[in-house]
C-alpha cells in the first residue's frame, strides 16, 4: 500500500525547495559583485624609454638651440605603505642641445644619470621627486673647444607617474643638472664655466 502526501503539504514542501535553492543556484550561474581593480603597487623592477626636450640654457622647452632627447631607463622601486622609494639608472642622447661660450658654442651630446626617487601612492597615481649624479658628454663648435669631454654635475627633479595597467605607466618628469667648471679655450684664451642644463621629458615604464 503506497503512502501519500496530502495535497497541501506536498504543495509546500515544493515551493519551500524552490524559494530556499533558487538564490543559491542563481549565485553559482550569476555573479553579481562588483568588479574592483586593485590600485598598482608601484614597486619592484621596471625598464622604459622617454623623449622631451633638452636645453643648456632655459627652462623653457620651446628655446632657441633646444634639441630632442631620446633615451632609456631602468630601475627598482619598492612600497612602505603609502611611500614608493627606488633607484634608477638612465642614458640619453641629448641632440646638441647648444649654448654660447667663449669663442664660440658647447653642445651637450650625452647624459647618464644615476638617481634617486622618493614619493608619494595616490591610488594609481605617483608623485615623486628625484636627485643623483649626472655624467653629460659635451663638445665645442664655432671656434670653441671642451677640455674636459665627459663631465660630472648634480641632478634634481620632479615628476608624476601614472598607472595605465598594473605593469605599464606614464610618466612626465623634469630634470635640472648643474654641471660646474666646465673648461673651454679658443682664440680667446681658456675659460670656465658653470653649466645649468634642463629637461623636460615624457616616457613609459613597463614592471616585471
Amino acid at each position: 500500500m503506497r503512502t501519500q502526501l496530502p495535497i497541501p503539504l506536498a504543495a509546500g514542501l515544493l515551493a519551500l525547495a524552490v524559494t530556499g535553492c533558487g538564490p543559491a543556484w542563481a549565485e553559482d550561474y550569476y555573479d553579481t559583485s562588483p568588479s574592483y581593480a586593485p590600485p598598482p603597487s608601484f614597486s619592484g623592477s621596471y625598464v622604459g624609454v622617454h623623449a622631451g626636450a633638452a636645453s643648456a640654457k632655459s627652462a623653457n622647452p620651446f628655446a632657441k638651440g633646444n634639441s630632442l632627447q631620446l633615451g632609456l631607463q631602468t630601475g627598482y622601486d619598492m612600497r612602505l605603505g603609502p611611500a614608493v622609494i627606488g633607484a634608477e639608472v638612465e642614458g640619453s642622447n641629448l641632440g646638441g642641445a647648444e649654448r654660447q661660450a667663449r669663442g664660440g658654442k658647447i653642445r651637450e651630446k650625452w647624459r647618464a644619470a644615476l638617481k634617486g626617487r622618493a614619493g608619494i601612492a595616490l591610488d594609481r597615481t605617483l608623485l615623486y621627486g628625484t636627485a643623483g649624479f649626472a655624467f653629460t658628454k659635451f663638445e665645442g663648435t664655432g671656434g670653441a673647444r671642451v677640455r674636459d669631454g665627459w663631465k660630472t654635475g648634480y641632478l634634481m627633479g620632479a615628476g608624476v607617474e601614472q598607472a595605465l595597467s598594473d605593469r605599464v605607466s606614464f610618466k612626465l618628469e623634469y630634470n635640472y643638472v648643474r654641471t660646474p667648471g666646465l673648461k673651454t679655450r679658443s682664440s680667446f684664451g681658456h675659460a670656465k664655466e658653470d653649466i645649468g642644463s634642463h629637461a623636460l621629458k615624457a616616457g613609459l615604464n613597463y614592471r616585471f
